[in-house]
């Protein structure tokens, strides 16, 4: 998607990074969501979702669907990624059937690419080339780049504040760089504004 968004000079484009916000001028509208498609457009003619919308109950579903009918409808250019494909989402879930209406939509109007691969990458390359670290016994060699990284800064905890006032300590940070175990960042009850925040940089010294 990085790639994709480097030739996107002069576009106006956006991330959707979660689902529509209704304000109080929303209500007693006809059919609110046309004027939320019609906000988002005035915004952005690309709209970018990668990976990022949760559809967790049906009420969401319904959402949807007219929401992007709507969007469609104006112009707007969908470009997403998806871990599942289109007949696939959500699968499984209580009455899927009302869901059925927005796969429909999305099949009508997008272009399906399966981008997939037999290969790991991972495993082609090693540690010391510098793209993907899987070894167990690669600790030590982390920790050397990232005090190659950190220069001559002084490594020190560091707190990051995130929403409603949520607080992820960081072990060793400086010069923009933070030093984390596995386990310190992916089995800790952290959510999406959490990680955003962190990976920010801004909240380590520099």
């Amino acid at each position: 998607m990085d790639l994709f968004f480097d030739q996107l000079s002069g576009w106006l484009w956006s991330h959707l990074l979660s689902h529509p916000s209704f304000s109080p001028k929303h209500k007693g509208l006809l059919d609110p969501l046309e004027v939320v498609a019609g906000e988002i457009f005035e915004e952005a003619i690309l709209l970018s979702l990668e990976g990022s919308m949760k559809v967790t109950n049906v009420a969401d579903a319904l959402v949807l669907n007219r929401l992007f009918k709507h969007l469609f409808s104006k112009g707007i250019i969908l470009v997403a990624t998806s871990n599942r494909a289109p007949d696939n989402l959500y699968e499984g879930r209580l009455q899927r059937d009302l869901f059925l209406s927005f796969i429909a939509t999305l099949k009508e109007r997008c272009v399906v690419h399966e981008i997939g691969s037999l290969i790991d990458y991972r495993k082609m390359t090693s540690g010391e080339e510098g793209f993907y670290f899987i070894d167990r016994g690669s600790s030590a060699f982390l920790k050397k780049k990232f005090q190659q990284l950190v220069g001559e800064g002084t490594s020190t905890p560091q707190e990051v504040e995130a929403m409603m006032g949520r607080k992820t300590k960081v072990p060793l940070g400086s010069n923009g760089c933070a030093y984390f175990t596995f386990e310190e960042l992916c089995y800790r009850p952290l959510g999406v504004a959490d990680y955003l925040e962190l990976f920010s940089k801004r909240y380590l010294p520099k």
